[in-house]
């Protein structure tokens, strides 16, 4: 092999190498609709998942070019294995369900996790690092900017309504440290995510199609937001190239209430929505003895939870618009989402379909 050969052999693999980015918990929801958008894009992916490629619901192969890695973000030899080699860090894995039987598990996975991930990610010098955190966690708080450093007084974990909340504030908070401590590192957080392809039935999914299937009699009205999957995993990418170090973007539609929204619903997807309103009391009664049974009896996800009902007494005042506007992001109409979702969840049953 000529000298010539060999220098472009090595060029081309350098190149590679920086077209890499890694996506933590790239067969969920979000992750595997990021996945999808890098590779339109002709970036060359790594996913470091819990789930076996092999044995994941979508009924189709993974996107070609996907290197897949098995393993935990909470397994330091399985993290540093993920962030070699690689120019970006878009992390993602967590737990988003609001109820475990064991509550500890919340700050291993979110928390824990996250700190692994960003010292593997600093070790290595990656160029860029996306923490996906909520949206959820910031109504307890005096939110009005995109530097988290100036609600550190009023976001605190005893303001939480939850294990998931605080776990989630506190991935938040080791991502600013690190942050202040030269790591590029970018905070995303986004409102509800909706779309098609939820096949592990993320809350919003599951609140939805129980609208759909009118399972839900009566509901609470609240101040909520959505986000179209797709526009989350653009919105990612966004931060990537545009965010600055250390700041947060609070991705998601203008919120509206949860009454508009079934009106919303209903008109897309022609099924009558709930009319009765529960008063909060009632609503936190109904989710203290369901979380009570799931405690100690059923072990099972409770229909309603605490952590829930709490997170839905908070007013949504967030910024928004200064976020979009920051990373020159553009979201569909959110009857457009609702349409995807309602189509998407009548042809897999429910998401039941694989």
């Amino acid at each position: 092999m000529s000298d010539a050969t060999l220098r472009d052999a090595a060029r081309a693999e350098t190149q590679a190498r920086l077209k890499l980015d890694l996506v933590t918990g790239g067969h969920g929801f979000i992750g595997r609709h990021l996945v999808q958008e890098l590779r339109r894009e002709g970036r060359n992916v790594r996913i470091l998942d819990i789930a076996n490629p092999s044995e994941t619901p979508y009924g189709e192969p993974l996107v070609p070019a996907v290197e897949s890695l098995v393993g935990s973000v909470t397994d330091p030899v399985a993290v540093a294995r993920a962030v070699e080699g690689v120019e970006r860090v878009f992390h993602i894995a967590g737990d988003p369900s609001l109820w475990r039987a064991d509550k500890a598990a919340f700050d291993q996975i979110n928390h824990q996790g996250t700190r692994l991930v960003l010292q593997a990610a600093a070790a290595a010098k990656v160029r860029s690092i996306v923490h996906t955190s909520s949206a959820a966690i910031l109504p307890f708080g005096e939110v009005a900017t995109l530097s988290p450093d100036d609600d550190r007084q009023t976001l605190t974990p005893s303001a939480m309504p939850g294990p998931y909340a605080r776990s989630k504030l506190a991935a938040e908070r080791a991502a600013t440290a690190a942050a202040r401590d030269g790591v590029p590192v970018t905070i995303v957080s986004p409102s509800l995510p909706i779309g098609a392809e939820d096949w592990h039935l993320t809350p919003p999914t599951v609140m939805i199609r129980d609208l759909l299937e009118r399972r839900t009699p009566a509901y609470l009205d609240f101040d909520v937001s959505f986000i179209d999957v797709r526009d989350l995993a653009q919105g990612l990418i966004r931060a990537a190239e545009r965010g600055k170090r250390g700041h947060r973007y609070v991705l998601g539609h203008p919120p509206l209430r949860f009454s508009a929204f079934l009106d919303r619903l209903g008109a897309v997807s022609g099924v009558p929505m709930p009319r009765r309103s529960l008063p909060p009391r009632v609503a936190l009664a109904v989710a203290w003895v369901s979380e009570l049974l799931a405690d100690h009896i059923t072990r099972q996800p409770p229909r309603a939870t605490l952590e829930g009902v709490r997170m839905a007494g908070r007013p949504l005042s967030l910024p928004f618009r200064q976020s979009a506007e920051a990373l020159d992001l553009a979201l569909r109409p959110l009857d457009e989402s609702l349409q995807t979702i309602v189509d998407w969840l009548r042809t897999s049953d429910g998401g039941r379909t694989r």
